[in-house]
């Protein structure tokens, strides 16, 4: 492709080119006037652009791209009040790590006078609260070298969305500044050799380590699999206890090591933390009393984490590891096959007890599930998860907003590859929907289910005109309790009665027909 003559070539037309030299294969968008001639050079070089109803289904579909994909995802806004419609998921790609690339209008300059309607006095800080970095573009020969940043920025551990808005006038105006693209090697890191070192001996001399894999190490499935089979120490995943419970594969279902999901009910993952006496926390951002226990102490703590921001947080680390959560384990699994042991027998031993205690977990689990008999209605959340072993076998991609029905998953679902399910650490409803349209865009040969709430699917029906529009196939699981269990539950449990919400709410909501919803 070459670039159009320069007297015709406009700053959107840079910009569009710049996206395609840097591998960009479609952006999601919800355009305005403001965004018209962005629209038209992406229709001109005919790069894809999926226009949404709304502007959180931009964000999330691009999310969800970006989440399987592994590159960064693009959407485009409208000015400030697209920014604000969609704050709530791009809070959601901060809180989860994703990077993108949000690229928003803006009123002409030569309004800055007036203060239209439609600026907000303040807008920085409020793009400050829920993106990594962000900045205004006011003439084209910033383009280069903002698009660079913007890009290294976000693909930058830990990963984040950016955000540049465009004034509509500096986006029409013809220049001379041509596309031009540095190929971005976001940085690596490890954590010194010395603490490496140091963690390395402390989990060969441990009695009863155990490995707790949580939101960072979903790229390091094979290291963490690897580590706990030199040492016998077995995997718990992170999960959460109420909302969307669980978020990613740290370790395959089936593997000989792996507990399961973090579950504060399973007496049988508890009484393991509470006899460990060294735990490697790899990633994590739910490992804080209120979700694990305030009882349970911990001897000795390697916390390995990617952002200096994340030690010492949720938990004290007796021995804090910062780097890249995939490289310090290969170097850490590299140091522990290298260290000699005197405790090679004790650590064989180890090997065999784990082998069973979890191989006996399993079977607890599969056992309680076969007893259960798919007749009847309603459909139990017991008899959902058999359905879905049975009919899925393991080989779907699975992207879950369900709430309640996520206790089923992370305890009885069998996910038997990495990458095979998503889920949101930041509680925004209505995120998945949107975000499997942008997993299948990104895996089209794999089978995407969305695993959705009743009161999630309502946040977000726009998703399904996008899947229709631009036919892309989804099975969509509305686990359809008729309105928020979760919070008659917790109402149940602290105050006694969950009668008085219902009649004050109004969330029993039997009149909520997903189905023809889905056929309108």
């Amino acid at each position: 492709m070459t670039d159009r003559n320069p007297t015709e070539y406009r700053l959107a037309d840079a910009i569009i080119d710049n996206l395609i030299k840097r591998g960009i294969t479609g952006i999601y968008g919800a355009p305005g006037t403001s965004e018209l001639a962005l629209v038209t050079a992406a229709a001109n070089r005919e790069l894809p652009y999926f226009t949404t109803l709304q502007d959180t289904i931009a964000v999330g579909m691009a999310d969800g791209f970006s989440r399987n994909s592994g590159q960064i995802g693009v959407a485009n806004l409208h000015a400030t009040q697209g920014l604000l419609n969609a704050a709530g998921f791009i809070r959601v790609a901060l809180r989860d790590n994703i990077p993108l690339l949000i690229l928003a209008g803006a009123p002409s300059t030569e309004y800055d006078l007036y203060e239209p309607n439609h600026f907000l006095q303040g807008i920085e800080q409020c793009l400050s609260a829920i993106c990594k970095w962000h900045w205004t573009l006011q003439d084209a020969e910033q383009l280069n070298h903002i698009m660079d940043r913007a890009v290294s920025i976000s693909l930058s551990p830990p990963c984040g969305p950016v955000v540049i808005r465009i004034p509509q006038n500096v986006l029409e105006r013809t220049t001379k500044i041509l596309s031009q693209v540095r190929l971005i090697n976001t940085p690596q890191n490890t954590a010194h050799p010395r603490e490496i070192h140091e963690a390395a001996d402390c989990l060969l001399n441990a009695q009863h380590p155990t490995i707790f894999a949580g939101y960072g190490a979903q790229h390091s499935v094979d290291e963490i699999e690897k580590l706990a089979e030199i040492l016998g120490a077995p995997v718990i995943s992170e999960a959460l206890n109420r909302g969307p419970q669980i978020q990613n594969i740290y370790s395959r279902s089936n593997h000989p090591f792996h507990m399961g999901y973090f579950n504060i009910n399973d007496s049988t993952i508890i009484e393991t933390l509470q006899k460990t006496d060294v735990l490697l926390l790899a990633g994590g951002k739910a490992f804080y009393p209120r979700v694990i226990s305030a009882s349970l102490n911990f001897p000795t703590v390697i916390h390995l984490v990617n952002s200096p921001e994340s030690l010492n947080k949720d938990c004290h680390a007796d021995m804090p590891l910062w780097g890249t959560i995939k490289e310090t384990l290969q170097v850490l699994v590299n140091q522990i096959t290298t260290i000699p042991s005197k405790n090679i027998q004790q650590i064989e031993a180890r090997r065999n007890s784990t082998r069973n205690l979890v191989k006996a977990h399993q079977i607890s689990r599969t056992t309680e599930l076969e007893n259960v008999d798919l007749k009847g209605s309603p459909i139990t959340g017991l008899q959902l998860v058999k359905s879905m072993n049975e009919a899925l076998r393991g080989d779907a991609i699975l992207v879950d907003d369900s709430q309640s029905f996520s206790y089923y998953l992370k305890r009885y679902y069998e996910f038997k590859h990495p990458y095979s399910l998503f889920g949101s650490m930041a509680s925004h409803l209505g995120w998945a929907l949107p975000a499997a349209l942008g997993v299948k865009q990104s895996a089209p040969d794999s089978f995407v289910v969305c695993t959705i709430g009743d009161s999630s699917f309502a946040y977000s029906l726009q998703a399904l005109h996008a899947a229709s529009e631009f036919q892309i196939p989804v099975l969509i699981i509305v686990a359809n309790n008729n309105g928020a269990v979760s919070l008659k539950q917790e109402s149940l449990e602290k105050f006694g009665t969950s009668n008085l919400l219902n009649e004050y709410l109004s969330i029993d909501r039997d009149s909520l027909n997903c189905v023809e919803i889905a056929k309108s």
